[in-house]
């Protein structure tokens, strides 16, 4: 009896999602979530071409949408952080102003790192899909989106993942520095005690007691009394002159 043929071992499929380490790079899609695209016929094309124009609106509609929120969340880091800075005192107020920038500024770090990270999957997602496109539709010399992140690098001809891409460092690792920047001057302006502190406590106690620091003696010493001045008396008035008193006797 003939054995049945042996059935042939699945194809390991290449995933395009690289690593670093045991990490993925967190806004690459997988395989399995991407759509399957054959090479289409003569009467399918055109509805590819068009499925391709929407998908590339859509890519850069979301790549406008991720640089205005990471260049507005830059901007408020960077005001919140000048603002950080103005309140230097060890005074109560102004260490409530610093707890407050600071909260404030860990929690915008860790919103801002979950959108620019939905964001950039998004973006991803699209240019994976474009590259997907690019395969089917156009030559290997003519495919716009495809053969760019070739030159780049950044994927190989199988469309494997070479390397992290830009939107990596961008919306995983400048949130993530900015939230441990927080945390910094946190450790910083809380965990360290001023060496001011002890110089101005004993600064009002000296300029309060100034007498405690002169001598024994010159305490003791009584200041010299004055003696009153007696006021003397007024001179005599002038008596009249010669002159005068030959005209009285004249007329006499």
């Amino acid at each position: 009896m003939a054995e049945a043929p042996k059935p042939a071992p699945a194809q390991t499929v290449p995933q395009e999602t690289g690593t670093i380490g045991k990490w993925s790079y967190f806004i690459l899609p997988k395989k399995t979530a991407l759509p399957q695209i054959a090479k289409p016929s003569d009467e399918d094309k055109p509805k590819l071409l068009k499925l391709w124009n929407e998908i590339a609106l859509l890519q850069r509609h979301e790549d406008s949408l991720f640089n205005s929120r990471l260049q507005g969340f830059l901007v408020a880091t960077s005001f919140l952080v000048a603002a950080f800075s103005q309140f230097k005192d060890t005074t109560p107020a102004h260490e409530h102003f610093r707890l407050s920038l600071v909260a404030f500024g860990f929690f915008l770090s860790l919103i801002m790192a979950h959108v620019l990270r939905r964001t950039a999957k998004a973006i991803e997602w699209y240019l994976a899909s474009l590259n997907r496109l690019d395969k089917a539709l156009y030559d290997d010399n003519c495919q716009p989106y495809r053969l760019r992140r070739i030159r780049q690098g950044t994927i190989s001809s199988e469309n494997r993942i070479q390397k992290p891409p830009v939107l990596f460092w961008l919306a995983i690792c400048v949130p993530w520095a900015v939230t441990f920047l927080w945390v910094a001057l946190f450790v910083f302006s809380y965990g360290l005690k001023p060496a001011t502190n002890k110089s101005s406590e004993i600064a009002p106690q000296a300029a309060a007691t100034p007498a405690a620091t002169a001598s024994p003696a010159a305490a003791a010493t009584p200041a010299p009394i004055s003696s009153p001045v007696k006021a003397q008396p007024a001179p005599p008035a002038a008596s009249p002159t010669p002159a005068r008193q030959k005209k009285k006797v004249s007329h006499s």
